[in-house]
């Protein structure tokens, strides 16, 4: 019923906030949330692999109950409050895209609260490696001096 649907959901956001706290990947995670939703096409396959491989057995212990985009986007907003930003009110229900459905619509799949926090993510790969990485404007003015 609905309380393990609450439990089912609290359990993967305590999973996937270890996660990203053990591997220091709230950077990686905000990034890949932010590119698989369609928001950028020059997403880097490599890093995109990367943090999909970490992902992974959050995807194989979870696919009874979620979906591998109700993962990614839990990802991308346990990535923002990580990075000192809002905690942003997540919701599962998405359907994964197959294969040949390359970039999804965000707005689809996220509200518009979601869609604004997202759009600061784009950036996080932007700061030099070992710089703090934080919600914040420091990223906006370190992306529009470099």
């Amino acid at each position: 019923g609905r309380e393990d649907a609450d439990e089912a959901r609290r359990e993967l956001r305590h999973s996937v906030r270890a996660l990203v706290r053990v591997e220091d990947c709230a950077p990686r995670m905000a990034y890949l949330s932010w590119a698989l939703f369609g928001w950028t096409r020059g997403f880097d396959a490599a890093e995109r692999d990367a943090a999909m491989a970490m992902l992974e057995p959050l995807f194989e212990r979870y696919k009874q109950a979620f979906s591998r985009a109700d993962v990614v986007s839990l990802a991308g907003c346990v990535a923002v409050e990580e990075l000192s930003g809002p905690r942003i009110a997540w919701r599962p229900g998405r359907v994964d895209a197959d294969e040949s459905d390359c970039f999804w619509d965000a707005s689809t799949y996220f509200s518009a609260q979601e869609q604004v926090a997202l759009r600061w993510l784009d950036s996080c790969h932007a700061l030099p490696p070992g710089a703090k990485h934080r919600f914040g404007n420091e990223v906006f003015a370190h992306a529009v001096v470099a």
